[in-house]
């Protein structure tokens, strides 16, 4: 482990008593960004603003040599601050760390450490002050599979900083680069997001993100808590592309013992026992089936709709003149049909030469064609007529050589070339399917999934997505487990026996996987879902097929699972994703329920986990139905309950048979 070190000055001594409270302000700054005002103006600027917060500890990351400059100057012991930064560098810019001086300061202890697997020279930088280890970072960027591999190596590394800091508060804070569910190494070993449902702080156009991020844990018997964070929207756009994060920790010491007492003799007495801890109040219960079976549905309803939209995708000669028209849809009107994409033409040339007005005959076909496209797009991909329209407008004012690729997600687009044109409407029809699966990943708005799932939040997440070039695409599915690329085909129409994967059903399964990773989160199985859905191998489960927490049942049927066939026994076949979420649901209502339980003798029992019957072939009872307290489930959570057990369970007599 490569290590830089420098030491504060002052003399070394015994640690001096923690300090309570600490305002941190971090802010990546920019320095290779380019901006009106010179790197050195902008610095300046930027700590002008950040000073008017009074931080006792500011944390820069993309510190260019200019800019350092300008912080040495104004942050000079003179002025009341210690400087740190890393030294060996790699590239133009890095990490600085300035800590505020104080009178019975005691040695301040730094270190420094370069992620030896960085492309980009990231690092961080370590202070400890007075009981405070605080870690200036800046995590690799970037959301290729390598980037995002070594980001999260990185992060897996900080999260065992605390290690080497007995007793230590500790604060890992600055550019994180962290996408959603990157963190959880961090969350595992104890560290608490500060600001875990605030807004963005760095925005580029369109894009926006929270990178920048503050994580604290307490070491020993006490704890940390955060009591303030604001953003200081002054320094973005003009002065960077990030917003500083300012933060006020304060330690929460743990409850002392309470001193001896002495008798009226003069002989002290035996010291009292501490107090008991004051107890938590009781968390809330979780709604864990019915969130559960709300993410199922919204899922099912996802696959269903892109399914719809994907079919003949691959068929590059397959057009919705396909479709067959039935009497009971609705008929076009001639005055309807519109003239792009060359669905009307009031005046088609004649067999013999020259121009006629459509006859009665042409102007039937005119219809028939529109009725087709109108229907196809309305209910494979959910598109209006007027969305198709609209489609058909853009298309008409494209130019030949744009069509196949203009305005389409490069995942989806067709080659465009002499010998095989891209029609525009088949342009039409390629605008159709991204717009309906765009409105499949928006979805309705569920309440049990919680606000800011479905909607703008969901429709960010599938554009990201969209955005992927085919490279990303394909390295992406590189790292999809081998039976989840396997099954790629039957969930969404494809063969999957055939040697090229559709990229854009690559990118289906990776926003589903997100969809359920937001889902686990609402039920506190975060780590779960991502052990489940990243495992080479499905393991085996004794989850029924159908059971009930509060009242909600949890339903897995072979017809709501996107791909599934026959059942064997109580494991269906089709989707893994569907079947990790099966069992995760099935251990998280498991968990709930040992985590409500009470003593035997207590009656205060707050919900009842029913395993309702599991269903053979053709939907028969197989089994009857199971009712017990959270108590009696909790005792016989992994055993299958025996006639006699079962019977009990629901008289309160054991059979007879």
């Amino acid at each position: 482990m490569e290590l830089s070190e420098g030491v504060a000055g002052g003399t070394e001594g015994g640690r001096s008593e923690q300090l309570m409270t600490l305002r941190v302000v971090t802010m990546n700054v920019d320095g290779l960004g380019e901006y009106q005002a010179s790197p050195s103006a902008r610095m300046d600027a930027v700590l002008a603003e950040i000073l008017t917060a009074m931080p006792d500890v500011i944390l820069l990351q993309v510190v260019t040599a200019e800019m350092h400059a300008v912080v040495r100057l104004r942050l000079a012991p003179e002025a009341g601050w210690k400087v740190y930064r890393r030294h060996e560098i790699t590239e133009d810019y890095f990490n600085v760390s300035a800590v505020r001086l104080a009178v019975d300061t005691v040695q301040d202890k730094t270190t420094s450490y370069a992620f030896r697997a960085s492309d980009n020279g990231r690092h961080y930088v370590t202070v400890r002050r007075k009981g405070w280890t605080i870690v200036n970072v800046h995590a690799e960027s970037g959301g290729r599979a390598e980037q995002r591999d070594n980001r999260c190596a990185q992060l897996l590394h900080m999260s065992r900083v605390r290690e080497q800091e007995s007793g230590q508060v500790c604060v890992l804070a600055g550019d994180f680069n962290a996408r959603a569910g990157e963190d959880l190494c961090l969350c595992a070993e104890g560290w608490r997001d500060v600001d875990r449902d605030g807004e963005w702080t760095w925005r580029r156009g369109d894009n926006a993100a929270r990178y920048d991020r503050v994580y604290a844990r307490a070491m020993g018997s006490g704890a940390v808590e955060c009591v303030r964070v604001e953003r200081l929207r002054s320094v973005w756009d003009s002065l960077s592309d990030h917003m500083a994060l300012c933060v006020v920790l304060r330690v929460v010491p743990p409850t002392p013992l309470r001193a001896g007492a002495v008798q009226a003799s003069g002989a002290p007495a035996a010291a009292l026992p501490a107090p008991c801890p004051p107890v938590a109040p009781p968390r809330a219960d979780i709604p864990v089936v019915k969130i559960a079976s709300a993410a199922l549905a919204v899922d099912s309803a996802f696959c269903a709709r892109a399914a719809s939209c994907l079919r003949h995708l691959e068929d590059e000669s397959w057009t919705p003149d396909a479709v067959e028209l039935l009497d009971s849809d609705p008929a076009v009107a001639w005055d309807d049909v519109p003239t792009e994409c060359g669905f009307k033409v009031a005046r088609p040339l004649r067999s013999g030469g020259g121009r006629a007005r459509a006859d009665s005959e042409q102007r039937r076909q005119d219809c028939v064609a529109y009725a087709k496209y109108r229907k196809w797009a309305r209910q494979a991909c959910g598109i209006t007529e007027a969305e198709l329209k609209e489609y058909l407008k853009r298309v008409q004012a494209l130019h030949r050589d744009r069509r196949g690729s203009e305005g389409i997600p490069e995942a989806f687009r067709r080659r465009n070339v002499k010998s095989n044109r891209v029609t525009a409407r088949a342009h039409a029809v390629l605008l159709c399917r991204v717009g309906g699966l765009r409105r499949a990943a928006a979805g309705d708005d569920v309440a049990e999934l919680g606000e800011g799932l479905r909607g703008t939040c969901a429709t960010k997440e599938f554009d990201r997505l969209l955005a992927w070039s085919c490279g990303e695409v394909e390295a992406e599915f590189a790292r999809l487990p081998l039976r989840m690329r396997a099954d790629l085909g039957p969930a969404f129409y494809f063969d999957a026996s055939a040697e090229h994967v559709p990229r854009a059903a690559v990118i289906l399964v990776l926003f589903r996987r997100w969809l359920f990773a937001q889902s686990a989160a609402k039920v506190g199985a975060e780590d779960e879902w991502n052990r489940l859905s990243s495992a080479a191998v499905a393991g085996e489960t004794d989850a029924p097929l159908r059971f009930a927490l509060d009242g909600e049942i949890f339903d897995v049927l072979p017809a709501e699972i996107p791909g599934a066939g026959a059942t064997s026994g109580t494991s269906p076949s089709g989707d893994p994703l569907s079947r990790a979420w099966w069992r995760l649901a099935w251990d998280a209502a498991c968990a709930e329920v040992r985590r409500r339980g009470c003593p035997p003798s207590s009656c205060q029992l707050r919900g009842r986990l029913r395993l309702v019957e599991a269903r053979g072939e053709g939907g028969a009872v197989a089994t009857p139905q199971v009712s017990c307290t959270a108590r009696e489930l909790y005792e016989k959570i992994f055993k299958i309950p025996t006639d006699e057990v079962l019977e009990e369970a629901n008289h309160g007599t054991k059979s007879s048979s």
